[in-house]
């Protein structure tokens, strides 16, 4: 077996130590000492070490379900104090290791994106009021950064803790401009990809879109299929809020019912992948609502991470149930399951 066969992705801050770790591994597999120590124990040592650092800014190969929680008491009262051993997840009924956890206390890394295309163009005004919501949810220490999208990617605000900067770029966004396309999965994939890069600590993505995408509606899978394995692989979770398009009312052919459903499907993939939710609007007035209940949630909420002891990817869905010890304690889970889909 090749050590170079090996691959584990990290964020750059994490390459230096990482690759001296490989360095000695494969040095020692390959001298004589190494002989009487089977290659399968080396590997297993070595990726038992990696599941033990921060999942948060070190990302291994391996499956990880997320999912953030908020814990009342009895009264209502916010719980806020709570450790990892505090915690039990189970899924579909079967107990399983908390892995990783992060306290209330953590702060957030939010990426707001925004699609400005025609079809959401009329309603920009509503997003700023939605996205003024969700900032004054967050806590000074949590860090925002803007970006929106139609036939391009444009980036706002880079990660800043500068609420009035914040404030600044949202209102630079719904100046008027033209554009003939809606590049959602580009748009995603590349803030997956490359805008959280050095980003330590709580990572998410709230977008705000109805899902359409140019280049999917003309029969181009390129983007979905990148986008998709981004969601799988980046460990940072999509919310998405959905408006309502139009066109479901008024649906004249077919095809433009199928592709609307295959839309919302896309969309639930993205949340599901990668462990966040999705919130569907009943108006604009409602997206308001809706942002401000995820700034409450980021602001809120413990977040746990685990391995399923059910390795298989057969598409069915796995039941989450987060409890405390102290079952007197109300929990909110930001997703009550997955979907286990194909890699």
């Amino acid at each position: 077996m090749s050590m170079n066969a090996i691959f584990v992705q990290v964020e750059d801050a994490e390459i230096a130590w990482l690759m001296d770790a490989f360095r000695r591994l494969r040095d020692f597999y390959s001298s004589a000492a190494a002989q009487v120590v089977p290659a399968r124990s080396l590997i297993t040592v070595l990726c038992s070490f990696l599941l033990l650092q921060d999942p948060y800014t070190l990302k291994v190969d391996v499956p990880i379900v997320s999912v953030d929680v908020t814990v009342v008491d009895s009264k209502g009262a916010l719980v806020n104090s709570l450790t990892k051993s505090d915690f039990e997840i189970y899924e579909d009924g079967i107990a399983q290791e908390v892995r990783f956890f992060s306290p209330v206390s953590a702060p957030y890394n939010v990426f707001l994106l925004f699609d400005s295309s025609s079809s959401t163009r009329d309603n920009l005004d509503f997003m700023v009021q939605a996205a003024a919501e969700l900032i004054v949810n967050l806590r000074p220490e949590d860090k925002l950064a803007i970006a929106s999208f139609d036939d391009d990617f444009k980036l706002h605000l880079a990660w800043s803790t500068d609420r009035t900067k914040a404030m600044t770029a949202l209102r630079q966004m719904i100046q008027p401009h033209e554009s003939n396309e809606t590049r959602f999965y580009a748009a995603l994939d590349r803030t997956l990809r490359r805008e959280f890069k050095g980003v330590a600590g709580r990572r998410a993505v709230v977008v705000l879109t109805d899902g359409k995408d140019t280049p999917f509606f003309y029969g181009s899978r390129n983007d979905f299929k990148r986008v998709l394995q981004s969601t799988r692989e980046q460990r940072i979770p999509v919310n998405i809020v959905g408006l309502q398009s139009e066109a479901v009312s008024q649906v004249v052919f077919r095809n433009t019912s199928l592709y609307l459903d295959a839309v919302r499907a896309n969309m639930q993939q993205f949340v599901d992948n990668s462990g966040g939710e999705i919130l569907f609007s009943k108006d604009f007035d409602d997206v308001v609502r809706l942002y401000e209940q995820i700034g409450r949630r980021l602001d809120t909420s413990y977040s746990l991470g685990y391995i399923s002891l059910n390795a298989k990817r057969d598409g069915s869905f796995r039941k989450i149930d987060v409890k405390t010890h102290d079952r007197n304690f109300r929990l909110t889970q930001s997703r009550s399951g997955y979907y286990a889909s194909p890699q």
